[in-house]
């Protein structure tokens, strides 16, 4: 999965039954109407998360600003999305 980086190097996620346009990279399916919850599996992690000097952040809520009308945002919007930072 080639996930999309902003210029800070913090990735967003998009979570939702349908992907937001323009982001299909960075989203995560979910099933409308049904309860989800993230697991985060670490590849060859460092030496930072064994002696516990480094932590997943927790994911962070944040609104997304369209420059569309309500009508046409209705069918776009993804239920949640959320940002990891893995630099906090």
């Amino acid at each position: 999965m080639d996930l999309v980086k902003n210029a800070d190097g913090s990735v967003d996620l998009y979570f939702g039954p349908e992907p937001p346009k323009g982001h299909e990279k960075n989203w995560i399916p979910t099933v409308s109407g049904r309860g989800w919850f993230a697991y985060f599996r670490l590849y060859a992690p460092t030496e930072a998360y064994f002696d516990r000097s480094w932590g997943l952040p927790d994911l962070v809520r944040v609104k997304l600003l369209f420059r569309r009308s309500p009508a046409a945002m209705q069918n776009s919007l993804p239920k949640s999305v959320l940002t990891f930072d893995p630099f906090l």
